[in-house]
């Protein structure tokens, strides 16, 4: 009989290789495991991600250039206009004159909700019916930079929603209709590592994030009591992947196990697992997708915007910039392939229940999702 086991030794046996240093994340890590014994993988991220003063996410710089990764936003502005596009979409499909809050989390840089927000003013009854902003954000250095980005921006653009920013989605008031985007949000939450034990053949490695199906129940519960919807993109996978956990830092590859609390530790997101999650509420919520960005994308018209904005363009480096950037998002040896979309809308009545979002309709049988 084959026994599944919690890695936990994965942690002391790479850490205790290291010199302990008596001045950062990685002793305190030693000492540790030291004293209470083998460290779960999840329970490493969380030190490694959050902790209070040696965190990852108390850097001065984790997104764009000067960080260690870039999001689909920081690359072209064209993909949170599609998103800004998507919501209000949804918003007039199924709860057009009523007010609506917008719910995002891990904002980072802001620079998603950004151009969002500047998409919403295109559409002046949506955009007077918006009410509330909620970010959900635990760094106080993120949440400061959101500030500068969102306030200035609100007042240029005239948008006066209340902003709100919360820790958990536990805080963020119910009662509206919300739409909800988590945008590279869930990749970054510890995941458990589970290891056939006798038996190394094949795919004997599993991830687990209980956080991320927790998230998914929540959002369902709240849609199906009072509407909007919610939309997930990620990088990952429908289950046929174990062994994701990975770190970059400097936008390279590099140990997860190294230099804790210096680099972004993260697994590819399993959406079946957030599938079947979901089912288990028995929420009267229809979940769609996932797709692959590509897909989305396309769908959503980013090859008829982009050709638009280089008709538009003032010189030949423009416009080569535009294609290069659309190419990195739909194309499938960048991001288009890799990262996912999936949808969870409300299914109480029949006209909701035949409701397909913006992006997820299919269009030819075999069609690449």
């Amino acid at each position: 009989m084959r026994v599944i086991r919690s890695v936990q030794h994965w942690c002391r046996r790479t850490l205790s290789v290291q010199a302990c240093r008596s001045d950062n994340l990685h002793s305190i890590i030693c000492r540790q495991i030291r004293s209470a014994g083998p460290m779960s993988v999840a329970e490493y991220m969380k030190l490694a991600m959050h902790h209070p003063v040696y965190g990852y996410y108390k850097k001065s710089e984790v997104v764009g250039p000067g960080g260690d990764f870039i999001t689909s936003p920081e690359i072209s502005q064209v993909f949170g206009e599609l998103l800004g596009v998507w919501i209000v979409n949804e918003w007039m499909n199924l709860n057009k004159n009523a007010p609506f809050d917008i719910v995002e989390f891990g904002p980072g840089s802001g620079a998603l909700i950004a151009t969002i927000l500047k998409t919403l003013c295109k559409f002046p009854t949506g955009s007077s019916l918006f009410r509330r902003l909620h970010l959900i954000e635990r760094s106080d250095y993120l949440r400061q930079k959101q500030e500068t980005v969102i306030y200035p921006l609100l007042k240029t653009l005239h948008l006066k929603p209340e902003v709100k920013w919360h820790s958990s989605i536990d805080d963020v008031p119910r009662g509206c209709s919300t739409y909800y985007l988590a945008h590279e949000f869930l990749d970054a939450l510890p995941v458990h590592r589970f290891q056939l034990a006798g038996d190394l053949s094949g795919k004997n490695c599993v991830e687990v994030c209980p956080e991320a199906g927790a998230i998914v129940q929540k959002l369902a519960a709240r849609i199906a009591a009072d509407g909007g919807a919610a939309l997930v993109i990620d990088y990952g996978h429908c289950g046929e992947k174990g062994d994701t956990l990975r770190a970059f830092k400097n936008h390279q590859l590099h140990d997860p196990l190294r230099d804790p609390g210096e680099a972004d530790i993260t697994a590819d997101v399993d959406f079946a697992f957030l599938h079947r999650s979901i089912e288990a509420t028995k929420e009267q919520v229809i979940v769609h997708g996932p797709v692959s960005q590509a897909y989305f994308l396309v769908h959503m018209g980013i090859l008829m915007r982009v050709k638009a904005l280089v008709e538009k363009a003032k010189c030949e480096e423009d416009k080569k910039s535009l294609i290069a950037a659309t190419e990195m998002l739909i194309a499938s040896r960048h991001m288009g392939k890799r990262f996912k979309f999936m949808a969870i809308c409300p299914g109480r009545g029949d006209r909701e229940k035949q409701h397909i979002p913006a992006g997820f309709h299919p269009t030819w049988e075999g069609a690449e999702t």
